[in-house]
């Protein structure tokens, strides 16, 4: 194995770390770690809670993958007429502020043609942006943790990517992927492996399931109308996914499969590795471990 790739999940309340090998279509888990933090905690705590993590798991790496969630990097899916990456690339110079709620000046905007339609003469265009005081902020944080950023992602791809690892479809149908953590819910839709909704919810899961049941049936169900189709499987995955009647609750309302998915399906445990503390929050590791296939 070669090609470490360490991934770094700064949550809300958690900071989650992954450290991984590859070599071709194989990866390797040689490290991870996972440190509870106050929330709201100062920038200098933060950087010192990152720091102490890394000295504890002893991960020696300097450069880190990192991704943003939140209210300052948003994530929007739109149709264009069809046209080449580079056409589309001009026409968001003068159009991205239609699509983001950001002034274009103070934001960071990526693009991705997912699709097109010949029938239709368009293209389905996926648009991201962060402001760029977020990501200066992530990167100055960083570094006050004797860390630099390699890439820089964003939390619903991260968990997108593993997934698509874990070759749990084949890539046609349309299934929802939700990564339910404790004060925050990722919840992604595909269609024929396609990415085509994405939503972020900030929900206290331990103390309202029935709330997350509730949001996740809205977003079902908007879907259903602008699509045409529904979902038939939704995977979970997430520290929260394991809450007492939450799956039961979520397939009552989605009225669809629920599956629970295990972020390591897939992915090789070095032999080093505590078997049983790895058990105990593999859920809540997707987004680092997303993070580590991102070069």
């Amino acid at each position: 194995m070669r090609d470490k790739t360490v991934g770094l999940d700064i949550g809300t309340s958690s900071i989650k770390v992954s450290e991984v090998s590859s070599d071709g279509g194989r990866l390797l888990l040689t490290n991870f770690g996972l440190r509870d933090i106050p929330q709201a905690s100062r920038p200098e705590e933060l950087a010192g809670h990152i720091r102490s993590l890394f000295d504890d798991r002893g991960i020696s790496a300097e450069s880190v993958n990192t991704s943003l969630s939140g209210r300052s990097a948003i994530v929007r899916y739109v149709h264009f007429p069809k046209m080449t990456k580079d056409e589309l690339g001009s026409a968001l110079e003068f159009e991205i502020e239609k699509y983001i709620p950001f002034d274009k000046k103070d934001s960071i905007v990526d693009f991705q043609i997912l699709d097109a339609d010949n029938a239709s003469n368009k293209i389905f265009v996926l648009l991201a942006a962060a402001k760029k005081e977020f990501v200066e902020r992530r990167v100055i944080l960083l570094k006050d943790a004797k860390l630099r950023a390699g890439m820089i992602n964003m939390d619903p791809f991260c968990i997108i990517n593993l997934f698509e690892f874990s070759k749990l479809e084949e890539g046609k149908g349309v299934y929802a992927i939700a990564d339910i953590g404790f004060t925050r819910v990722h919840v992604s839709i595909l269609k024929d492996g396609i990415p085509v909704l994405t939503r972020e919810m900030d929900i206290k899961v331990n103390e309202r399931a029935a709330a997350l049941s509730e949001e996740l049936e809205v977003t079902l169900n908007y879907f259903e109308n602008q699509f045409g189709v529904s979902v038939s499987r939704v995977y979970v995955t997430g520290g929260g996914c394991a809450i007492d009647g939450l799956r039961a609750s979520i397939k009552e309302s989605a009225a669809a499969d629920v599956i629970y998915w295990d972020p390591l399906t897939g992915v090789e445990i070095d032999e080093k590795i505590d078997k049983e503390a790895l058990a105990g929050i593999k859920d809540r590791l997707a987004v680092s471990l997303g993070l580590c296939m991102i070069r």
